[in-house]
């Protein structure tokens, strides 16, 4: 149809204002000649309605049906203009589809218009923006969907199922994803990455490896809508922004599927169990948080904190996840304590181009490559820390990490870091880390090795541990340190009767030593040691014993003994017992006492900071 609007005589100052009606009649003549044109079915240009409107021509968007106009998806994008809509009917469809035009895509009905990509490619690998794709079923491809540098598209009312990625934004900020369901992707449900200012409505995710990613630098690559009508698994996702001085519990909100916070402060999440998404739980641009008390398993990475400040993750179990069960990058000044973080696929825990960080008092054991994996970081502390890996993952790895303290850590297996110059502290002046490696000797018995434990050149540990450390919390305000080759447990202290008791095992009729750590506030200044009620093989108290503690070194002998330490004037003791429970091993008790036996020891947490926090050990 042909519509005229206040059609006016159209001047040209070449004809001196004579009306140029020519051009009216060639586009009455288009118009009687139209009806008569046949429609092109190779995709090439065609005279179809004409509306000249305000002194403008436009055409109408080219509408082009498959298979009627073209058998093949894919043909009728490389025929299309830009703009154009293409009607897909009901059927299958065996294709890959790149989409480099601005079209709509539009299946006849989501169910029954299937694309199968038979495991070659994305079924629509988008390259342009603008691309609406709605009302298919896309399946068996690398992605149903991967927009890549493809902002402003929509992607609504389709099925996506046993893919590798359901749908996947590669930086294609501002997109909405709205209505689809996305099911059995053997990698990401839904992924945006680097793709802010994005919308995510409705979208349901079930039974995906990893269900929902959001990753990103900036702010603003986080900046999205997603809010809880989307759901993991039946679980409504929590994506919030902008909060402030809020709790997140199994109480107050008992089923998350996904939960990550952005550009928010004084944020508590704890009591949780998260899994199976591209983060258990996400802080971004986050601080003055905590995460405690938490569960991860089966996420691509546990508990993932990137660009904040003030975070504290504690007593939480990050286990199980493809690939780190803790991840901090692009953050400082924030706390890692008393954390499960094994088995993960990478490293149990990651501290990327970050500062000020504290890793304090996780146990980080069986990660595929490394235990703790420090890259780009400074000026960090690694202290009091169990690492044990396999025979082929290493303890530790630093990557251009330097001026970062570590001690006081039990390191099995191997340590590795790259060939890189580095500069880092191994020790605390007075003690550095246990090394299985380690083979020197101690020949002035005080627990130290002789020799320093050499890295590499430049990079040693000065104060090598002649035995295992563990940290045992005595009181809220008094913690006893011991390096054994026994294996301590079960420290407590009955501070009535000035009574501190632990166990330790080792191999029948073997030597065992410990050195000990003693706050003075516990023993006072003046004991005796015995070991059933005799004298211990060796005893002495260390010349850096000072205002604040004790330090002892006592030997014993894996076998039926017992001992203790007794101060002459409160006779406080130090009793070792030791139990035979096998033919190999030894249990033995060590009581710090003030004038009777204990009652049966109740175990102690080891190796932990009291009360959740990191203290700032002293000499």
């Amino acid at each position: 149809m042909l519509e005229i609007e206040n059609f006016p005589e159209v001047y040209s100052p070449q004809l001196s204002k004579k009306p140029l009606k020519p051009i009216f009649w060639m586009l009455t003549a288009a118009l009687i000649c139209a009806p008569f044109l046949p429609n092109a079915t190779d995709g090439s240009n065609y005279l179809g309605d004409i509306q000249l409107a305000s002194y403008a021509f436009a055409i109408a968007p080219e509408v082009i049906r498959v298979p009627e106009d073209h058998t093949r998806i894919q043909w009728a994008i490389n025929n299309a203009s830009e703009g154009a809509t293409i009607m897909v009917k009901a059927g299958k469809y065996f294709e890959s589809v790149i989409v480099n035009k601005t079209v709509s895509l539009i299946g006849e009905n989501r169910d029954t218009t299937v694309l199968d990509g038979q495991g070659k490619g994305a079924l629509f690998d988008v390259r342009t923006e603008n691309v609406i794709i709605s009302g298919f079923t896309l399946q068996n491809g690398y992605a149903g969907v991967w927009l890549y540098n493809a902002k402003n598209c929509t992607v609504s009312e389709n099925n996506m199922k046993n893919n590798a990625y359901g749908i996947k934004l590669d930086n294609a900020g501002n997109s909405k994803i709205i209505r689809n369901n996305v099911n059995n992707s053997q990698w990401f449900g839904i992924v945006l990455d680097h793709s802010g200012n994005s919308t995510l409505q409705d979208n349901s995710m079930v039974g995906n490896r990893f269900n929902l990613r959001v990753d990103g630098d900036s702010q603003q690559d986080f900046n999205n809508r997603i809010d809880a009508s989307n759901t993991v698994d039946g679980k409504p996702v929590y994506y919030l922004t902008n909060q402030r001085d809020l709790t997140i519990d199994s109480f107050t909100y008992p089923e998350i599927g996904y939960l990550a916070f952005v550009n928010s402060t004084n944020i508590t999440a704890k009591n949780l169990n998260l899994e199976n998404s591209g983060q258990g739980i996400l802080f971004a641009h986050t601080t003055d948080s905590t995460i405690s008390n938490v569960t991860v398993i089966s996420n691509w990475n546990g508990i993932e904190v990137k660009a904040a400040s003030n975070v504290t993750v504690i007593g939480n179990n990050a286990n199980n996840n493809f690939d780190f069960g803790i991840k901090f990058e692009h953050s400082s000044s924030s706390i890692i304590s008393r954390n499960n973080a094994n088995i993960n696929g990478w490293a149990g825990i990651g501290i990327f181009t970050s500062q000020n960080i504290v890793v304090n008092a996780n146990i980080v054991n069986n990660n595929v490559n490394y235990g703790i994996d420090l890259v780009y970081s400074t000026n960090s502390v690694v202290n009091r820390n169990s690492v044990s890996n396999g025979i082929a993952a290493f303890s530790m790895v630093l990557y251009y990490s330097n001026f970062n303290m570590i001690y006081h850590n039990n390191f099995v297996n191997y340590f590795i870091y790259k060939p890189v110059s580095i500069t880092n502290t191994w020790d605390n002046g007075l003690e550095g880390n246990f090394w299985s490696s380690y083979n020197g000797t101690d020949t002035d018995l005080d627990g130290i090795g002789d020799t320093p434990y050499l890295l590499e050149e430049g990079n040693q540990d000065n104060h090598t541990l002649m035995g295992r450390i563990a940290v045992f919390t005595a009181t809220a305000e008094h913690q006893v340190i011991t390096i054994s080759n026994s294996t301590i447990s079960n420290l407590q202290f009955d501070q009535a009767n000035k009574i501190i008791s632990f166990s330790a095992s080792g191999g029948n009729k073997t030597k065992g030593f410990s050195r000990l750590r003693i706050p003075k506030a516990l023993v006072g200044d003046s004991y005796t040691v015995l070991v059933n009620n005799r004298k211990p093989l060796t005893l002495q108290e260390l010349p850096i014993s000072n205002e604040t503690y004790i330090y002892l070194y006592v030997t014993y002998s894996h076998s039926s003994a017992s001992g203790a330490i007794q101060p002459d004037s409160l006779l406080v003791q130090i009793l070792v017992a030791f139990l035979a429970v096998a033919v190999l091993a030894v249990i033995v008790t060590v009581v710090v006492k003030k004038g009777k036996i204990p009652p049966k020891a109740v175990p102690s947490q080891s190796d932990i900071a009291p009360s959740g926090q990191v203290e700032a050990e002293g000499r």
